[in-house]
């Protein structure tokens, strides 16, 4: 699996590409900087009720989806 990463300024577009373990790093290393685990990022996207902009944000770039 290779996950690519889309950032778009003006009429520039970045595109990073990841295999499936730099993508399981990198959703660890922002539940780290969270201090959240996946299920607990999980429970407070069932109740709809995130911690914080940068948890909501981090759920909706892995879409759910188990690291």
């Amino acid at each position: 699996m290779t996950t690519a990463a889309t950032h778009m300024s003006g009429s520039s577009v970045d595109v990073t590409e990841m295999n499936s373990t730099e993508y399981k790093a990198t959703v660890q290393r922002a539940l780290d900087h969270l201090r959240l685990t996946y299920d607990q990022l999980a429970d407070q996207a069932q109740r709809r009720d995130f911690s914080s902009l940068a948890a909501l944000k981090l759920w909706i770039a892995i879409g759910g989806e188990r690291p």
